[in-house]
């Protein structure tokens, strides 16, 4: 987890200094209720405009550029970074939208930076998005079921035990 705490330790002051909104999603969220698998990314949300501002400043690490992305599971905007190995990716929070893999139909994503919950990780107080909305999002994504699964089933355990 080196590159994942050098990644945190320079983007989430550059953030907080900004008083920039935003939330841990995605694998390193679960990893952080429980996921034992390893974390590929760090996934961000923020508000678009925010991300807009940003660019700047976070043009030398700048590996896919900010603009609209959309696939079979995804249409929303954002960017990929790399800090010196390991990527972020930063999505915005406006117009994002996932094609829900059980129902074949778009839905808006919920990104909610008010609901989240605030965990102490490799040095930081880190917002994480609402395992509750979590689990959701999980179950929507298409691909890599197993992984997706696990993630779901430690997220879900979390929400047991700290009920």
């Amino acid at each position: 987890m080196g590159y994942l705490k050098q990644a945190l330790d320079w983007i989430v002051p550059v953030l907080k200094e900004k008083k920039i909104p935003f939330h841990i999603t995605g694998g390193f969220a679960a990893h952080l209720y429980g996921a034992t698998r390893s974390v590929n990314d760090i996934d961000i949300d923020l508000p678009t405009e925010h991300l807009e501002n940003l660019l700047p400043e976070l043009q030398p690490f700048i590996e896919y550029p900010a603009q609209r992305h959309t696939d079979s599971t995804w249409n929303l905007y954002g960017c990929t970074l790399n800090y010196h190995g390991q990527l972020i990716d930063l999505t915005g929070d406006r117009e994002a939208y996932i094609n829900n893999k059980n129902t074949g139909q778009w839905e808006p994503l919920e990104i909610n930076f008010a609901k989240v919950v605030w965990v102490n990780a490799l040095g930081h107080d880190l917002p994480i998005q609402n395992p509750e909305h979590l689990v959701e999002y999980k179950l929507k994504i298409k691909y890599d079921e197993e992984k997706h699964q696990a993630d779901v089933a430690a997220v879900r355990k979390y929400m047991s035990e700290s009920a």
